[in-house]
């Protein structure tokens, strides 16, 4: 018989979160939700014991868990699903070749989580990943162009949305962020390889938008689009890069990896908000 932990424990409880222990997150997860106590998440790349192999089989358990047939009561799955997303987050970041999987993964379990996930401001992101200047490079030169061409593309359809799309989101401030992000990217680059960013592009996609995704032909607002073609850009991008998955333990190293890893998912998230499908297998072909 499983004895949920009282309100008075659950600091225990979350603590035995942070050590990675399957049993104490699934029996948490109906605790927390019952005590409406949701502590924030811990990082799972902060619990030393946590390998790929540890992070995997949690969170494909623990999605399991949440998932609408399984039987959990609903405040509990929504727990349960914050805790996945988390742990799909690790699996990006600690397994090799599963970097895209991590990433989609854990952006659909926190759509259906009980706390809204952390998406970092443009200004957080650009002041993580410079914070070291002379600290060594965590992602390939070629990888950081890639980002910063994603994200100059995605600053450019924003603002040709501006002028068309007045029911979507501030497309000035997204563009706006954009920018910066474009640019630390760039800044980042160690190499003395030339700059790819065009600053305009092929509109025709945009200002003839079929109500289908070019790339997957799924059906979306154009919005959704935009946001789902920069996150499937800068994924095909960072899963070409063997450093992104980290086996080191250089504290700042895995910051900037998670943040990265937290920005790409920003736009997932946005573009699941937006009306894409939320089905990973779209995304994973």
């Amino acid at each position: 018989m499983v004895i949920f932990p009282s309100r008075t424990n659950v600091s225990s409880c979350v603590s035995a979160q942070q050590r990675g222990s399957l049993f104490w997150k699934v029996t948490c997860a109906s605790a927390l939700a019952v005590t409406a106590c949701l502590a924030p998440l811990p990082s799972a790349l902060a619990a030393s014991s946590v390998t790929c192999d540890t992070a995997y089989y949690s969170a494909h358990t623990l999605s399991a868990l949440s998932a609408p047939d399984s039987g959990l009561p609903r405040s509990s799955a929504a727990f349960t699903s914050a805790l996945a997303s988390e742990d799909w987050l690790s699996v990006a970041l600690l397994c090799p070749g599963r970097y895209s999987e991590g990433i989609v993964r854990s952006a659909l379990s926190a759509v259906n989580s009980s706390s809204p996930a952390s998406t970092p401001s443009a200004r957080e992101i650009a002041s993580t990943l410079t914070s070291s200047p002379d600290a060594e490079p965590f992602l390939l030169s070629p990888t950081l162009r890639a980002l910063s061409l994603a994200e100059d593309r995605y600053r450019f359809a924003a603002s040709v949305l501006a002028t068309r799309d007045y029911s979507g989101p501030d497309y000035v401030s997204l563009l706006t962020d954009a920018e910066l992000l474009s640019q630390t990217y760039a800044h980042l680059v160690t190499d003395s390889s030339t700059d790819t960013r065009q600053r305009i592009y092929d509109t025709t996609s945009l200002t003839n938008y079929s109500g289908k995704h070019s790339m997957t032909g799924i059906t979306m607002p154009v919005y959704a689009s935009i946001e789902l073609d920069a996150a499937l850009e800068e994924l095909t991008a960072v899963d070409k890069d063997s450093s992104s998955q980290s086996s080191q333990t250089d504290a700042a190293m895995d910051q900037r990896a998670r943040t990265v890893a937290l920005s790409i998912r920003g736009h997932l998230l946005r573009a699941l908000a937006a009306g894409a499908p939320r089905v990973a297998e779209l995304y994973l072909n």
